[in-house]
């Protein structure tokens, strides 16, 4: 099965509502005690047990000349830095630029609505892991054996990452570091990556390693400029998009 190529904006949204259906993610909201013992609940901080992905920890802001206040205290976000990127194919006058993108969910996305619902999926990019995920990619590499005596999976797109020679479907990729909101996170730069193809068909085999080749597709710039203005883009999407500019 081959990816989907999009020309039309309508058309474009028509499969991705449909999509985002069969993705559609529930949430409720729950009691923080009821976290324990799948995530860890003390007077420090809120994690997993096992330390991956993110943590809630408490900090004091002690000198702030520049804002409202002095000085305040509050919960902040503690992640490590993760890699996302945006793949390109160039194009002409005639054949505009594509852009592979994956619909997503995450539980706090104010998503596509389908049948009124919101399914919490938004149109992110195709490459999006974290640090832990870029680890167990290399240890699947290495043939190493999670605790569980299983192989460690591969993760798609990974490679651009961990090689330092560029895989054969990439014709150019320069990444960059950029500062997520200081609001929330602590000290969090994440490493964000534009990835030049010289075709879409270069990339096929990459997509069909993902498991889930069903909810990529190709949209061109157009498609791209309303779904920006829709709020259909997620904010890693948004993120690394300002690369185009």
């Amino acid at each position: 099965m081959s990816t989907k190529v999009f020309e039309r904006s309508d058309e474009f949204v028509a499969w991705a509502t449909d999509r985002a259906s069969a993705l559609a993610m529930e949430v409720e909201r729950t009691p923080l005690s009821s976290l324990a013992p799948t995530w860890v609940t003390d007077y420090i901080k809120i994690a997993r047990p096992d330390g991956q992905y993110f943590s809630v920890e408490g900090f004091q802001i002690k000198q702030s000349g520049g804002r409202e206040v002095s000085g305040w205290s509050q919960p902040m976000i503690v992640q490590p830095s993760g890699y996302v990127g945006l793949i390109r194919r160039f194009g002409s006058r005639i054949d505009p630029d594509k852009l592979l993108v994956r619909l997503f969910p995450e539980p706090g996305n104010i998503g596509i609505r389908s049948d009124l619902v919101n399914t919490r999926v938004l149109v992110g990019p195709p490459i999006q892991f974290s640090k832990g995920n870029l680890e167990n990619h290399i240890k699947a590499l290495n043939g190493e054996l999670d605790p569980n005596g299983k192989s460690y999976k591969q993760v798609p797109f990974a490679s651009i990452a961990t090689e330092s020679k560029k895989p054969t479907w990439v014709n150019f990729a320069v990444w960059e570091s950029a500062v997520e909101d200081g609001g929330r996170f602590f000290e969090k730069a994440n490493k964000y990556v534009i990835v030049n193809v010289l075709s879409i068909e270069d990339v096929e085999a990459e997509i069909q390693l993902t498991g889930q080749p069903e909810n990529f597709a190709w949209i061109n710039i157009y498609i791209w400029r309303t779904l920006r203005q829709s709020g259909f883009l997620n904010g890693h999407m948004r993120s690394v998009s300002s690369m185009l500019i």
